[in-house]
């Protein structure tokens, strides 16, 4: 499972004005908004193979008919945007979804019963084998440490402005209602 979290603290001045504004469930309403952002940047970077904050290296062979990271569409699919509290999360229930989106290392792949490990072509069963490890494709728009790309954060930073000024002309309204 990847979980990915972006914090209020990232947001800073802009939240704190908002949560000055707002209640509970106007910061979660935020948080919501937040987190649908960072996953329309994935769903974005499924598109295209790739995103412009981080493309996506190609195959080593050029094999494969399909999209990068699209055999089944499930990855993609199973990107789920929740809001947390007044924080915002990102979900994947895939377990390879880490290993896509920060690549792995080399490890090795043993047989789990007496038949050992077979594959079309290979020439005999074996009792183990070393994969190569996993180049990184992130589809998130985060890196190691959960930062957001700055391009994301620009976008959520507008959407943060977007809803304190649609507070912000909402409590004008209600103090002058004419």
């Amino acid at each position: 499972m990847i979980r990915l979290t972006l914090l209020e603290d990232t947001i800073g001045k802009e939240l704190e004005r908002l949560q000055q504004m707002a209640g509970a469930t106007e910061l979660a309403r935020t948080a919501l908004m937040i987190a649908r952002v960072i996953r329309k940047a994935g769903d974005d970077a499924f598109a295209v193979s790739g995103a412009p904050y981080a493309p996506w290296a190609p195959r080593k062979n050029g094999a494969g008919e399909h999209r990068l990271l699209q055999l089944s569409g499930a990855l993609r699919k199973s990107l789920v945007a929740r809001a947390v509290g007044s924080g915002a999360t990102v979900t994947s229930d895939r377990p390879y979804a880490r290993a896509h989106q920060f690549g792995n290392d080399p490890y090795t792949i043993r047989a789990k019963t007496k038949r050992g490990l077979f594959w079309p072509g290979a020439k005999h069963p074996v009792a183990s084998v070393r994969h190569p490890g996993q180049v990184a494709r992130p589809f998130l728009p985060l890196d190691q440490s959960g930062t957001v790309n700055d391009v994301v954060q620009d976008k959520i930073y507008k959407a943060i402005l977007r809803r304190v000024d649609s507070l912000r002309k909402a409590r004008l309204s209600e103090l002058d209602p004419t």
